[in-house]
């Protein structure tokens, strides 16, 4: 996928120091969005107050391809406590949104480099502390499933809740198997 990247940025990577980290968004049902990065301490970045996880957040690689391959990461999160594990398990988490942003210290710009919908959640308890997996999958993954909707009057009346006196449906059975002649006049 195509990304400017602000020249302050470039400058920043191209310096003689370089602290680079990624930035998490989990968008959970609202008010309970969850923003955390890989650095220690709380960063304000975009409004938003991500909390420090340094080490302990780990994000696989998010490969990138010429076609149309969707290939999703996992994010893993160690030293969990039991009450956050208890918040996990109770929060509605699939098919909510996930964006992972790399940034580096002293740039206030934040580069996307992935965008896709919470799948599943491993969680691995220890006597003390657990680890949180989480798959991500791509965005394009919705390519690769089914469409059920049909082109028939009924499903068009199951999801047309504008205007219920639209027809537009009702005349398809009937131009199955008419005979359409075109161009050339017959008698």
């Amino acid at each position: 996928m195509p990304r400017t990247v602000p020249s302050s940025f470039l400058n920043k990577l191209s310096g003689s120091t370089l602290e680079p980290f990624y930035a998490v968004d989990l968008e959970f049902d609202s008010p309970n969005a969850l923003y955390l990065w890989t650095g220690l301490g709380d960063k304000t970045i975009g409004g938003n107050t991500y909390t420090g996880a340094g080490s302990l957040l780990t994000v696989s690689d998010a490969e990138e391809t010429n076609d149309l391959t969707v290939n999703g990461i996992t994010l893993t999160l160690s030293g969990v406590t039991s009450d956050l594990v208890s918040k996990a398990l109770a929060e509605p988490y699939q098919n909510r949104v996930c964006k992972v942003h790399f940034g580096v210290e002293g740039d206030s710009n934040l580069i996307e480099v992935f965008s896709g919908t919470m799948d599943t959640m491993v969680i691995e308890d220890g006597p003390e502390t657990a680890t949180i997996s989480l798959s991500v999958e791509h965005k394009l993954v919705a390519l690769e499933r089914p469409v059920v909707q049909r082109y028939t009057e009924e499903s068009h009346k199951a999801i047309s809740t504008a205007n219920s006196s639209d027809t537009f449906f009702s005349f398809l059975a009937d131009l199955q198997d008419k005979t359409v002649t075109w161009g050339k006049k017959t008698t």
